[in-house]
């Protein structure tokens, strides 16, 4: 429900002529995305004190204060001076059509080439939410309600594969330049963690970030062991 109320903000937000949210904007965005919350909470018939106790923490009270979805308004107007602009939402790739996809998504998977041009590999999936600046270059975010999420180490292990090659299969779709991307923790405390990311996002980003050391290099090698997963699973060895 976090995903679709998040969706349904920027989308309303920017057919309503809006920019980005910023601290002059910021009650109009409350407004907003307190009816929204309201609107799809209220789909909900549950009567427990663990959904009463939920829809406070999202929406908040005057005892506990702002709840998840102010609270990230505020960190998105604590970027309002970065180039980059919310603008795909639930943008999908080769996945069944649905009514929350981003009106651009694309019905055929992505193909993936190896280094060497000899293997291919199709993927399928579905991008949260991506942020492009005015020439193009993308930093694409994954929604996280709960406390966990794949590190910087965990991608350079070759563990965590799915930002690197999501930002692959947009880059193939647009031809834009992906530069990056992170995961959006939204629970009490909100936070964005980039985890992957050029050395030109710093640029970019008012919040500070520590630019991956080789990221074209990473992204590549994300892509490799792709091919050797692939490989091993054919082979009888399982990740």
């Amino acid at each position: 429900v976090i995903h679709d109320i998040l969706n349904q903000f920027y989308r309303q937000w920017l057919v309503a002529g809006h920019g980005k949210v910023s601290l002059s904007s910021i009650a109009d965005a409350t407004a907003m995305i307190l009816r929204i919350s309201e609107e799809e909470l209220g789909k909900y018939s549950f009567t427990s004190p663990l959904w009463d106790a939920t829809r406070i923490l999202m929406l908040g009270d005057q005892n506990t204060g702002p709840g998840y979805f102010e609270r990230f308004l505020e960190s998105e107007a604590a970027e309002s001076d970065s180039p980059l602009v919310p603008a795909r939402f639930e943008f999908s790739f080769g996945m069944n059509p649905s009514a929350s996809d981003d009106p651009a998504s694309s019905p055929q998977p992505v193909e993936l080439a190896s280094a060497d041009g000899t293997e291919k590999l199709r993927i399928r999936g579905r991008i949260d939410r991506i942020d492009i600046t005015p020439v193009g270059e993308f930093l694409i975010y994954d929604y996280k309600s709960g406390s966990m999420h794949p590190k910087a180490k965990d991608i350079e292990a070759g563990t965590a594969l799915q930002l690197p090659l999501y930002l692959l299969a947009f880059e193939k779709i647009t031809g834009s330049h992906g530069i990056g991307g992170g995961y959006y923790t939204i629970r009490r405390e909100v936070k964005r963690s980039i985890v992957l990311a050029d050395s030109l996002v710093k640029d970019l980003v008012v919040s500070r970030i520590r630019p991956s050391a080789d990221f074209t290099g990473l992204v590549r090698h994300s892509l490799d062991c792709s091919f050797a997963y692939i490989d091993g699973i054919r082979a009888g060895r399982f990740p």
